[in-house]
């Protein structure tokens, strides 16, 4: 069917925001770049608790639920619209 798939561009995000490239990271895929940072302040949450034995990392399970599914879901599909757009060269 000649369309990327919905993860098109993720590592190369991801790669782009490891290096401190965040736009460039989002100009590979929107959902990527907010993933990669979500998963370097998990990282900091999870280090500052494990060193200091705080509870703060329990926040994390208190931000899941339905509505987080949601939304998620929603940049999922915005993120694919987007690299369907670029691929069929439809937006810059």
């Amino acid at each position: 069917m000649d369309l990327p798939c919905p993860t098109c561009g993720m590592t190369t995000a991801f790669a782009h925001a490891a290096n401190g490239n965040l736009l460039a990271a989002l100009g590979a895929q929107p959902l990527g770049a907010v993933l990669a940072l979500a998963t370097a302040m998990t990282l900091l949450v999870a280090g500052y608790a494990a060193v200091t034995g705080s509870r703060v990392g329990s926040i994390f399970a208190t931000l899941w639920g339905r509505r987080a599914a949601w939304i998620l879901a929603a940049g999922a599909t915005g993120a694919w619209v987007y690299k369907v757009l670029v691929y069929k060269e439809l937006l810059g």
